[in-house]
């Protein structure tokens, strides 16, 4: 009811709701676009020409009288603490909410990765947690999921698998969730940053990993650029068991490239002109059938066609698929837990610290899970 009475009186001001998001207005003032960004009763409201700023607030108070206003280079938004105080960037941190969950359960190790490489693995004869347990499992888990999905998207793999566990946890999803926390009591002061110098054109890494869940299913990931640092990151078991790694690939990229769709028509209905997308995979054999559309191979004849909808958009003009070696692919770091300098690479490509010196390796110092 809120959303739309403020819905409406958006529109009363001249404001007009972008069709691929319903929570994202924007009306020109000044000669500049003004955007304003809806989250239930929050709002952050931003135009090249302050003065779009300004005369936004001032309508709005007309209607609701008291508002409480934060302004400035540097701002808390919903647990972020965002800074725009570097030129052409933006860095996102939840440092206090980490902060949170290191007080409410204190570690005194730490951890150079939020996960081992046995992350997927499940032993059935391993000791359930007690209810009192459980909760404070699905608590923490909770707390890490919305960090993950806003700040530190470089625990999103390990976070994706607990929130699968959080009905019947065990002794063994209870040592995995202390190694996320040792870890990020070890990268407390890691930031997000995010670039905006290649703002009009999407470039998104996708990749799975054949067969690694207990039930033989595939995990995809999806990474999502638009300059520096990711804007979207997506880490999720698949639906449906593949028969080989090419299927694995292929499923992950049809249902990836959706994303990628979505960001490219959210982005031209908010005024930009945006390039082709570039779609980097590394699985040769999945680009050759996304590309012809459907299968002549014997093995691969049994995938079903919906998974062939990225030709339509290569023929269009729409998508570009290209070729990334698999130690280049950022996506790689979503379907599997990366240790050593492969972790460090990846994470630093997805946090946006590319630029940066790789941040040094601590042992876990006997953290496990």
């Amino acid at each position: 009811m809120f959303y739309e009475h403020l819905r409406k009186t958006l529109i009363g001001l001249g404001f007009e709701p972008n069709p691929y998001d319903p929570c994202v207005f924007n009306k020109v003032m000044y000669g500049k676009q003004c955007t304003v960004l809806i989250y239930v009763d929050d709002l952050k409201i931003s135009c090249k020409d302050p003065r779009g700023v300004d005369e936004t607030l001032e309508e709005l108070r007309k209607v609701y009288k008291k508002l409480s206003v934060k302004e400035g280079k540097k701002m808390d938004y919903l647990g972020m603490l965002v800074d725009f105080t570097s030129i052409g960037k933006v860095k996102i941190s939840m440092i206090n909410l980490i902060d949170e969950i290191l007080a409410d359960c204190p570690v005194d190790k730490s951890a150079a990765s939020p996960a081992a490489s046995h992350l997927f693995d499940i032993n059935p004869e391993c000791p359930k947690l007690s209810d009192r347990d459980r909760e404070i499992f699905h608590s923490l888990v909770a707390k890490l999921l919305y960090i993950a999905k806003r700040a530190r998207p470089d625990i999103l793999l390990a976070v994706i698998f607990l929130t699968t566990r959080v009905k019947f946890p065990d002794l063994d999803d209870q040592k995995k969730l202390l190694r996320v926390i040792c870890y990020l009591k070890q990268s407390r002061d890691l930031v997000l940053t995010l670039g905006a110098d290649e703002i009009e054109q999407i470039r998104i890494y996708i990749d799975a990993s054949h067969a690694v869940h207990e039930d033989a299913k595939s995990h995809t990931g999806v990474v999502i650029t638009m300059g520096t640092g990711i804007i979207f990151a997506k880490s999720s078991k698949q639906k449906l068991v593949s028969k080989s790694s090419t299927a694995a690939e292929l499923i992950a990229l049809s249902d990836g490239i959706d994303y990628a769709v979505w960001a490219q028509e959210f982005m031209r209905s908010q005024g930009y002109a945006m390039k082709p997308i570039v779609v980097y995979q590394d699985n040769k054999s999945t680009i050759i059938l996304a590309e012809k559309g459907k299968s002549t191979n014997q093995r691969t004849r049994h995938i079903n066609i919906r998974y062939y909808a990225i030709k339509d958009l290569i023929e269009r003009g729409e998508a570009i698929v290209e070729y990334k070696p698999t130690e280049e692919m950022a996506a790689d770091y979503l379907t599997k837990p990366l240790q050593g300098r492969q972790f460090v690479s990846a994470r630093n490509f997805i946090m946006g610290m590319s630029e940066v010196e790789p941040v040094t390796l601590v042992p876990p110092q006997g953290c496990v899970g």
